[in-house]
């Protein structure tokens, strides 16, 4: 499963804090969007070989 997020603009007033943001959240990966507008990412730890 794969999120796509396009073209997303956040204003708070006459500020611009987030301007034509584009992300793709892949399998592993858990996006939450709270009601205040933060984006919280959430990695599945993973494996790492040496």
């Amino acid at each position: 499963m794969t999120v796509t997020i396009r073209d997303l603009t956040k204003r708070y007033g006459s500020a611009t804090v987030l301007d034509r943001l584009d992300l793709e959240i892949g399998a592993g990966v858990t996006g939450l969007l709270g009601p205040n507008g933060y984006l919280l990412l959430l990695v599945e730890p993973i494996e790492v070989m040496a």
